[in-house]
């Protein structure tokens, strides 16, 4: 019996150490398609010019571990200056599809900057979704990406 309760206990005792040391879910790293941060787009074209742009291999900077094309020597500069201030909420994930817990891709041309913040979202439809609630969206999205980090 003695016997039974220590083996009962050094399980219990292994799967609680096994379940502690266990590393979170890191946060997935920004989203790159063909090599470039955001599929190439110029993130501070967003602010500066109100649009998206797609950004030149001329006018580069590595961020986040990865490479972020811009359209301009002026864009790539102020980029350099602030990244945290133009590099997208969620890395580049859309915040509608994160509380679902899908980590799916926002589209370059499909975006909203809310409280100062630029969110890359899916498609047309949900843009147009987000930008009636997007403290609601954010606010769930934020609790999703609290927990992955």
């Amino acid at each position: 019996m003695h016997t039974r309760r220590i083996l009962t206990l050094g399980t219990i005792a292994a799967t609680l150490g096994m379940s502690f040391g266990k590393p979170g879910h890191a946060a997935p790293g920004v989203v790159t398609s063909g090599g470039f941060a955001l599929g190439g787009y110029d993130t501070t074209s967003y602010w500066t010019a109100k649009k998206a742009a797609m950004g030149t291999p001329a006018f580069t900077f590595e961020y986040k571990g990865a490479n972020w094309l811009f359209s301009s020597q002026a864009g790539r500069d102020a980029f350099a200056s602030a990244p945290d201030r133009y590099a997208p909420g969620f890395n580049g994930y859309c915040p509608f599809c994160l509380p679902g817990g899908k980590l799916v891709p926002g589209a370059g041309n499909f975006w909203d900057v809310h409280k100062n913040r630029l969110y890359l979202l899916l498609n047309q439809r949900i843009k147009d979704d987000f930008i009636m609630k997007a403290d609601y969206y954010v606010e769930r999205a934020t609790a999703y990406w609290a927990k992955m980090s």
